[in-house]
């Protein structure tokens, strides 16, 4: 293990969020401010949006963990509850029940309204010792409409000179859009501290891995030359996650040429191994997304001509819009290859169409909107999964993003564990088709 040679006492380039080793570049550095100003000054509605990748998670738990003694936390991450159950888990994180009690069904019988009661009350029990409640709620774009609703209810909780409970929502850079729309425009006029984060720029790219390599740091030096960290900010466009993906996987391949040099050749080979796009690359997908949202307005068809019109030289994917709202977007053309560490889990090429026998896919989740489900199917091709369709689930306001068609249970069985680890796809299950 790279860690093992290089003497690091821990991983420098874990995926977790660890508030240890929350990096304060300019935009997290105001971020986290600005949030610790809003709650200290009890707002009462707060927003932390970003792309994904951007470090939100961890600068929400940086942010938990640096707030007094008296301040009492809740952290909601699945954002796919009702409003009874979203209730139930924040009673639980702010220890009104103990995990035992909810176990035993403590609350379950309870109304949305009792809940509320129940809440309030032990809110009311803070404001007497001067004691403070604040709840993060994390992927918040996924959040159900009438989950959203809930929220803005909790926001009137109050007393005459102060909100009982400050409330940070947190998601992607779609949040903005999804809070903009008219019915929700009584909880957006209730935000009183927009925060964004942004990538890094290249300093900060060089300053963000020193700082991780410190924390990590043991008894064996390793540098990155200026020239790979260069390759390392085009190649991950400054995301934190990517770098973290790629710094890790370059010390990999570091560790067997027992290099203590790191050199922009070895940054090049952790990209190919990643899969990762080059700066052209993405900017061609930023233009086929554009194309995606034309596609929906004017059919795929008129939006294929306007590719070609733009002066597109390759379309190499596109989803196939239908015309009638119902029925499923489909994915119809290559998905980009997979790592060498986590083989593509698309069928291969030649594998037709229609099986005859038992194919299996993997159902990665469901999502409340089709933007959030196609949103969901980008993100899968980035970590080079090939998405089979976008479904909507009969009678229901909700979107299905399944991936891949295998003949072998075992191989998808596989790939389904691998997506597992990916705090956004923890949900993922196998499901047959005929």
């Amino acid at each position: 293990m790279s860690e093992d040679y290089y003497g690091f006492a821990e991983q420098p380039f874990t995926l977790t969020p660890d508030p240890r080793f929350f990096f304060r570049s300019g935009s997290h550095e105001k971020a986290i401010d600005e949030l610790q100003r809003g709650i200290e000054r009890r707002e009462g509605f707060m927003l932390l949006t970003g792309d994904i990748g951007t470090g939100k998670t961890t600068l929400s738990r940086t942010l938990l963990e640096q707030l007094g003694r008296k301040t009492f936390t809740a952290l909601v991450l699945n954002p796919f509850v009702t409003e009874e159950e979203l209730l139930r888990a924040v009673l639980q994180d702010f220890g009104v029940v103990s995990r035992e009690e909810v176990r035993r069904g403590a609350l379950v019988g309870s109304t949305k309204q009792g809940l509320v009661d129940v809440l309030n009350q032990f809110l009311l029990s803070l404001a007497e010792v001067k004691a403070s409640a604040v709840l993060v709620i994390d992927e918040a774009q996924n959040l159900p409409p009438a989950t959203l609703e809930q929220i803005r209810v909790l926001t009137n909780l109050e007393t005459d000179r102060q909100k009982l409970l400050q409330i940070v929502i947190v998601g992607q850079l779609n949040l903005v859009s999804i809070l903009g729309a008219a019915d929700m425009r009584q909880l957006n006029q209730r935000i009183s501290r927009r925060c964004m984060l942004e990538p890094l720029d290249r300093d900060d790219t060089e300053a963000y891995i020193s700082h991780r390599l410190r924390l990590a740091r043991g008894s064996v030096s390793v540098d990155f030359t200026s020239r790979a960290l260069d390759a390392v900010q085009r190649l991950s466009g400054g995301v934190p996650r990517v770098i973290n993906l790629l710094c890790d996987r370059t010390l990999e391949i570091g560790q067997t040429t027992r290099a203590t040099k790191i050199a922009p050749a070895l940054v090049r080979q952790a990209a190919q191994r990643l899969a990762l796009e080059t700066p052209r690359r993405r900017r061609s997908d930023r233009r086929l997304a554009r194309l995606k949202r034309l596609a929906v307005r004017l059919g795929t068809a008129a939006a294929i001509t306007a590719a070609i019109l733009a002066g597109a030289a390759q379309v190499t994917r596109y989803y196939d819009v239908p015309l009638w709202p119902n029925e499923p977007a489909r994915l119809t053309a290559g998905a980009p290859a997979a790592p060498a560490a986590a083989p593509q889990p698309a069928a291969p090429a030649s594998q037709p169409e229609t099986a005859t026998a038992a194919t299996y896919s993997i159902l990665v989740g469901s999502f409340p909107t089709r933007p959030a489900a196609v949103e969901a199917g980008d993100r899968l091709q980035e970590l080079g999964y090939a998405v089979q369709e976008i479904v909507q689930t009969e009678g229901r306001e909700e979107y299905r993003v399944l991936v891949g068609r295998y003949d072998d249970i075992a191989i998808a069985r596989q790939h389904a564990e691998q997506l597992q680890l990916d705090p956004d796809f923890r949900g993922a299950t196998i499901v047959t088709e005929r």
